[in-house]
């Protein structure tokens, strides 16, 4: 970090930009990677901090994560008006991994009123009997807009799956793929807590069975897709792009390479040093990803983009145009 910010002080002196920025970062980034206690750190630096409830720490295949039983484990995490989303753009990405297929229905993430069934607010979920999962909003009325999968996703591999909502739409993201998009309208409500493998609606419902390694929230639409997952010889050095296009307005893609199964943070700085954002922050295994990076939140002017997988560091220079 030191050597970043000295890299990007020389280049101040080069490029001028506005000084009024406005900032934006998830604003929830639990990484599963404490292996031990029963508190889990939100890394956005927002300090909301969940509470695990059962779930025990695992390393499977060296991914740190947790172990939900499928009976009674979850991870509660308050409720903060930071996650008042309202009708505003929001992304909710999730790392996961199960080979059970619910009889009724999973559920991975939840914002419940713990009193009103219909009153879901935002849910993602396993559909029983199939295995497919969903990103959903409730009224409270018993009205719902779902946007659903059509992937099994319970076959025993880890997955990621995203759900955004951007304007009037809502859609679902598995392993990079838009799965589905639906109509979107529903303000959901504002007071509910999150809660992490399981619905808190009478005292929890709809617990998860598998292992989770992530989850993270940003109050805007962020694309995130995986173009190539490559275990062959093909991808043999680390290798960061340049991302394309460049300048962009509002979206640009970053795409990189890895060696070796890395511990992977890709960031995004502006040109005194301040983090905006964090765009990936787990680990991953070899193989070629790509980002979509929306900055419709930003002001235009010069940023960077740095990835770190173990030693390896490499940044980069984009320009945001408006």
């Amino acid at each position: 970090m030191k050597n970043l910010v000295y890299f990007l002080v020389i280049l101040f002196e080069v490029f001028s930009i506005s000084s009024n920025l406005v900032y934006s970062q998830s604003i929830g980034n639990w990484t599963f990677t404490e292996m031990s206690g029963t508190s889990l750190i939100d890394h956005s630096g927002n300090g909301n901090n969940g509470e695990i409830c059962g779930a025990t720490w695992q390393q499977p295949s060296g991914v740190r994560s947790l172990l939900f039983d499928g009976d009674n484990d979850y991870i509660s995490v308050p409720h903060n008006s930071i996650f008042n989303f309202g009708t505003d753009d929001f992304t909710i990405e999730i790392q996961f991994e199960t080979s059970i297929i619910p009889t009724t229905w999973a559920t991975l993430f939840s914002k419940h009123n713990t009193a009103n069934w219909h009153d879901m607010d935002i849910f993602i979920q396993i559909e029983g009997n199939t295995g497919r999962p969903y990103v959903g909003l409730s009224d409270g009325t018993g009205y719902f807009e779902i946007a659903y999968g059509t992937t099994n996703v319970c076959d025993g591999l880890f997955h990621t799956l995203i759900g955004i909502r951007s304007g009037n739409q809502l859609s679902i993201y598995i392993d990079g793929d838009l799965e589905e998009t639906v109509s979107a309208s529903i303000n959901p409500d504002n007071t509910n807590p999150i809660n992490i493998g399981r619905t808190s609606y009478a005292g929890g419902s709809g617990y998860f069975n598998g292992i989770i390694n992530e989850v993270s929230l940003w109050p805007y639409s962020l694309i995130v897709t995986s173009v190539e997952e490559n275990t062959s010889n093909i991808v043999n050095y680390f290798n960061l792009r340049q991302n394309y296009p460049n300048p962009f307005n509002p979206v640009t893609s970053i795409q990189f390479s890895i060696l070796e199964k890395s511990l992977i943070s890709l960031k995004i700085f502006d040109v005194l040093g301040n983090e905006i954002t964090t765009l990936v922050n787990a680990e991953r295994y070899p193989g070629t990803y790509k980002i979509i990076f929306n900055a419709s939140s930003l002001s235009s002017g010069i940023y960077f983009y740095s990835l770190s997988a173990g030693d390896f560091v490499e940044t980069k220079k984009m320009i945001l145009l408006k």
